[in-house]
């Protein structure tokens, strides 16, 4: 008689429809915020699309076997989501290098605002950080149950 399992048998799709969707949030994100014409107009989006979506493939393949690899791209992509959608809220731009060049120059006069804001943008990091390392979650599950 062979035990019951808490976890129902995943289906063979589950971890690359999990890895497939940790990797193509950011894109997903931005074609939201932006719309999908954005990518019409500039074509070179589509190429950094692309290479998005391939990183953070990358980053999640070993996620479904370490428990720290796992926290460690939750970390990351929570961060990411969160700073980015507050910057895109409040100034309609995305963070990118010549932001964080004037982040770095003009900090005497960015640190009282954005020190303002920490304690919300920490606590939106732990939320987010909480459901991207559960959604990762489910690919383990599927790789620890397959042979």
């Amino acid at each position: 008689m062979q035990a019951a399992r808490f976890w129902p048998q995943p289906a063979a799709w589950m971890r690359p429809a999990v890895v497939a969707v940790f990797a193509l949030q950011f894109v997903l994100i931005a074609a939201l915020l932006d719309g999908f014409r954005a990518y019409v107009a500039e074509p070179r989006m589509v190429i950094s699309a692309v290479q998005s979506a391939l990183l953070w493939g990358l980053v999640a393949l070993p996620a479904a076997r370490s428990r720290l690899w796992r926290g460690g791209a939750a970390l990351a992509a929570a961060m990411i989501v969160v700073l980015q959608l507050a910057f895109h809220a409040r100034y309609g731009s995305y963070i990118d290098a010549e932001v964080v060049r004037s982040t770095v120059r003009f900090w005497a006069d960015i640190k009282p605002e954005l020190s303002s804001f920490l304690p919300t943008l920490a606590g939106l990091v732990v939320l987010v950080a909480a459901a991207e390392y559960g959604w990762l979650s489910l690919s383990w599950r599927n790789a620890r149950s397959s042979p």
